[in-house]
């Protein structure tokens, strides 16, 4: 009775997100109950969560074997895997569960986001939708279903379907699916309705701005989101130094850096309380590159935070600040982690240029008008171009193999 109390105990900790305190107290019980079924299950959903998921999926992988008709460790794997991107052998786990238990909905909940992760050729779409009316003919109100759904229909382009299923469900993450829906149907005054819902709602998110600034402009209107309107605005090309003094740059930085590796080179930077300084590369005999970076970036916060936008005004005090070496051959995706970035070509080159256009395309988004707004640029190697991390930006240079960097600055928790 004192064990099953103590495990009652612990399980309200993991759902309280206490998840070190669960992993000691689950370690000394296990001393006293070796081999306890539910302890270990704990246990190994413990290790996931801490991001030890070799030694979760050990522990749930033994306890299957041990205990083959063990429908929530099955269950637990499947979605171990499939939050791995694992997906055929998420899908094998969900199914042996509903050979076992085919009443239970967690291993149907799973099977569903497998099926809609794994159908790009549109083959497994009846039996997605067959399990789909089939819950919700029992479970109406079943809101991980009612979720699939407006997913599901989404991806088949019928917009009015699945904003029913997904307007009174909404999450952090679905919110977005239904911004999508919302502008596929074409309805003006619903889409700016909704980013009025968005600004109360779901303010200062980088990816509603790069959504709000695509769909505002492929309707021509204003976009009214607070965060970072009309984005393009707000990229800006700064001078690092002076073409006379570039010998005094040191760039020691370069032989430490790989390709597409971060190396954070600031923390616990405190933009607020700094201020540029107009003399630093003009007095200096030598100076660090980073420390330029630094300059110039508070002089870009300053010079908008005037402007009465989310972005600037609600800029993180406490930042850290980030340098990668990046290629023009590289694959590249939009980032909504960094509040701003900027790239820049090696100080000490003479003759490399890199040519960049940003825009406001969201891929998968339909495109209504033919013209699209777009900002282009030609980097010299003395520039620093600071921009929203949000935007949508393509590397168009003729030569192939171009090396050039990317600074990212991210807010710090406090």
């Amino acid at each position: 009775m004192e064990l099953d109390t103590n495990i009652k105990v612990i399980e309200e900790d993991f759902r309280e997100g206490k998840f070190i305190k669960c992993e000691s107290d689950i370690l000394k019980l296990l001393e006293i109950a070796k081999n306890n079924k539910r302890l270990l299950n704990l246990l190994s959903l413990t290790y996931f969560q801490l991001g030890k998921t070799d030694d979760a999926i050990n522990i749930m992988s033994d306890l299957i074997d041990k205990n083959p008709l063990f429908y929530e460790g099955l269950v637990n794997l499947g979605f171990f895997k499939f939050k791995l991107r694992e997906l055929k052998q998420a899908e094998e786990n969900f199914r042996k569960a509903l050979s076992i238990n085919n009443e239970q909905i967690e291993a149907k909940t799973g099977l569903c986001n497998v099926m809609l992760l794994s159908n790009e050729d549109g083959k497994r779409n009846s039996e997605i939708e067959k399990l789909i009316l089939e819950v919700l003919q029992k479970e109406p109100l079943n809101i991980p279903f009612r979720q699939i759904a407006g997913r599901f229909y989404k991806s088949q382009g019928q917009w009015d379907v699945a904003i029913k299923f997904l307007e009174r469900v909404l999450t952090n993450e679905l919110i977005y699916d239904l911004f999508e829906c919302i502008y596929e149907v074409n309805n003006q005054k619903e889409l700016q309705d909704f980013i009025k819902f968005c600004n109360k709602t779901y303010s200062s998110d980088k990816r509603m701005a790069s959504l709000t600034d695509f769909a505002c402009d492929q309707n021509e209107i204003l976009n009214p989101y607070n965060f970072c309107p009309q984005s393009l605005n707000f990229i800006k090309e700064y001078e690092i130094f002076n073409k006379n003094k570039k010998d005094t740059i040191l760039f020691s930085s370069d032989k430490e850096l790989k390709n597409n590796e971060e190396k954070i080179i600031y923390n616990d930077l405190n933009y607020s309380a700094l201020k540029y300084d107009d003399k630093l590369l003009k007095e200096n005999d030598e100076i660090d590159i980073k420390e330029s970076f630094n300059n110039l970036v508070v002089k870009y916060i300053a010079e908008n935070s005037t402007r009465n936008i989310d972005m600037f005004d609600k800029f993180p005090k406490k930042c850290e600040v980030g340098i990668k070496k990046i290629n023009s051959n590289m694959d590249f995706e939009r980032n909504y982690v960094p509040w701003i970035s900027a790239f820049f070509l090696n100080p000490k080159e003479n003759k490399e240029k890199l040519n960049i256009k940003f825009n406001y395309i969201i891929d998968g988004l339909s495109v209504k008008k033919k013209k699209i707004r777009e900002k282009s640029f030609k980097l010299s190697n003395n520039k620093l171009l600071i921009f929203p991390s949000f935007v949508s930006f393509e590397i168009i240079n003729k030569e192939a193999n171009l090396d050039f960097y990317q600074l990212n600055i991210y807010g710090k928790d406090k």
